[in-house]
């Protein structure tokens, strides 16, 4: 569907991660090896073209709803649970924090609501999904779930509950030890291995906290590919600072037993 060598890529295609980024990310470049262009390029258009699969059958299905007489009464979510480096950072798969990886796509169809669509360019979280479905069906959320409905936030209500999202990284998931790697095996274990904490701010902060591997610290209104790590430097230590005390704060909340 797509030709390889006309696709448009970003500034991050293909980029090599250097000293001042994790060593998981260098890891997993080297297993992934020194892929060309070319090669990158069509496994590019080839995820692009199962892309446009799925958008034509969440075509035949929303058209099946209004066959059916059902879509004035139907709830559409349609999401995923992560996305795709492909290429960028040298990259392929998930696994790490870059905003590649952990945005998805989040379109929600509420038919007392209109037609009219509506862009929400504040981040939010998957978790309030769920809270958010079961407000809309008139049901109660159990006290133990976590996330908040976004159902006062779109009916301009009130603002957003909670306006910082957090993201967790459990590992080990695409880790594996390479013996001639540049890299000492127990270096190459911690770093594989690390667990991650992120936040994200309605302003365009993100500070990722790893205990056992570099953290990341990048302003994306202005390094929107998150090239230029700020974590340590003397002039971020504020905002360094603040955001870990938010990452805190979340786990104490949410119980997170993770010593980040």
């Amino acid at each position: 569907m797509y030709d390889p060598a006309e696709l448009t890529v970003g500034p991050a295609f293909l980029t090599r991660e250097d000293e001042t980024k994790p060593l998981r990310n260098r890891i997993l470049q080297e297993q992934y090896g020194y892929n060309t262009e070319e090669e990158y390029r069509d496994m590019l258009a080839r995820y692009l073209g199962n892309v446009s699969l799925v958008d034509y059958y969440v075509g035949e299905i929303l058209d099946t709803l209004r066959t059916c007489g059902i879509d004035d009464n139907t709830i559409i979510v349609f999401t995923s649970d992560h996305g795709e480096m492909m290429g960028d950072h040298s990259l392929r798969g998930k696994t790490v924090m870059y905003g590649q990886a952990v945005k998805v796509p989040l379109l929600l169809r509420v038919p007392e609501w209109g037609c009219e669509q509506r862009f929400v360019d504040q981040p939010v979280s998957q978790v309030d999904l769920v809270p958010t479905l079961l407000e809309l069906m008139g049901c109660s959320a159990p006290e133990h779930l976590e996330g908040y409905s976004l159902v006062p936030f779109l009916t301009g209500q009130g603002p957003l509950q909670e306006e910082d999202v957090f993201i967790e990284w459990q590992g080990p998931d695409g880790y594996q030890y390479m013996q001639d790697a540049p890299w000492p095996k127990n270096e190459q274990d911690k770093a594989g291995l690390a667990l991650a904490r992120t936040v994200v701010t309605p302003e365009g902060w993100k500070l990722t906290l790893r205990r056992d591997d570099l953290s990341e610290l990048y302003n994306l209104p202005d390094d929107p590919n998150e090239m230029n790590n700020l974590y340590g430097q003397p002039q971020s230590r504020e905002i360094e600072e603040e955001l870990t005390a938010k990452i805190r704060a979340w786990q104490k909340r949410t119980a997170d037993p993770a010593n980040i």
